[in-house]
């Protein structure tokens, strides 16, 4: 499988992986140490998608924010050089793009956990 990225885009995966490992683990140790119900193992993996839709988006916004060009005025043209625009994204999509899907997931999962019941 191909990877496509730009910029710092491919830290998507690591953020992503990296939140959701961590706080699934625990949240599911609490879980087992106050021998909770199963159905609430959805609600783990649902707070584990989210903070790590959270933190994916937070560190999007930054890094795509102080990516933007800056056009500087030049008296014989409206634009001059400025700093590139280098955009941040994992398959063509920016960064904090792939949060929306991550919180989609969570809220089914909270949703088919508390339907579940």
């Amino acid at each position: 499988m191909i990877i496509v990225w730009r910029g710092w885009g491919f830290l998507s995966i690591f953020i992503i992986g990296a939140v959701t490992v961590t706080t699934l683990l625990g949240t599911l140790w609490v879980t087992e140490t106050l021998q909770l119900p199963d159905w609430t193992k959805a609600l783990d993996f649902a707070l584990s998608l989210t903070m790590a839709g959270v933190v994916n988006w937070i560190a999007g916004r930054y890094l795509n924010k102080a990516s933007k060009s800056r056009f500087v005025p030049n008296g014989n043209t409206s634009r001059s050089s400025g700093d590139s625009a280098v955009g941040h994204d994992l398959f063509f999509i920016k960064m904090e793009y792939w949060s929306v899907p991550l919180i989609v997931i969570a809220a089914w999962f909270t949703a088919a956990a508390f339907f579940a019941r």
